[in-house]
């Protein structure tokens, strides 16, 4: 069993506004995520929030939503929300970033593919030659992600154990896309 966690908790202070809710195709950029989650190959699928808007439109999914009332402690309080509600008999976390418009269902089952076959991998996707997300950590890794402190996402246990690491060349850079700040946003539109 694969758990996919959307990481949509943050506070988007590169942005100046929640930029999860800034439109892309016709809906808001974190339903854009949502909406490729849910069409995937995920057995279950959290989303780990602290804005109400944000977690309002996982209804739409099968998504289950965890309130994270410490984003301000950084990502490391998103991570750990979503492994503690993720089921006991989750064998991967894929952590998939809220910001990321074009991460499409395609995408997100050639990594579950790459998983199935190095299942105790940390599997992360490579987009034109640098690693992205979503990234999956075999859940023996748990503990390890259930350390983390402060600002600081999977990165950090990546650091840990780099002989654990598998990557796969995606196949278009584009899926690899985040929106961090008002001119990554600009640059997507005219794209």
């Amino acid at each position: 069993m694969i758990t996919g966690i959307i990481l949509a908790s943050g506070l988007s202070r590169r942005m100046g506004s929640d930029k999860l809710l800034l439109p892309v195709a016709g809906m808001p950029l974190v339903e854009c995520v949502m909406q490729a989650a849910d069409a995937s190959q995920l057995d279950d699928i959290i989303l780990a929030y602290q804005n109400l808007a944000v977690c309002e439109l996982a209804g739409k999914y099968r998504i289950r939503t965890v309130h994270n009332p410490d984003a301000a402690q950084g990502q490391s309080a998103s991570v750990k929300a979503g492994v503690q509600a993720a089921a006991a008999d989750t064998q991967a976390y894929m952590f998939l970033t809220g910001d990321q418009p074009r991460i499409d269902a395609a995408a997100i089952n050639l990594l579950i593919n790459a998983w199935r076959t190095h299942k105790e991998n940390i599997i992360i996707p490579v987009f034109g030659g640098r690693r992205g997300s979503p990234v999956v950590f075999p859940a023996l890794l748990r503990d390890k992600l259930l350390d983390l402190e402060g600002d600081t996402g999977g990165r950090a246990v990546i650091e840990q154990f780099p002989g654990m690491v598998f990557t796969i060349d995606m196949p278009s850079t584009d899926t690899g896309l985040d929106i961090d700040t008002p001119e990554d946003y600009e640059a997507m539109a005219k794209s």
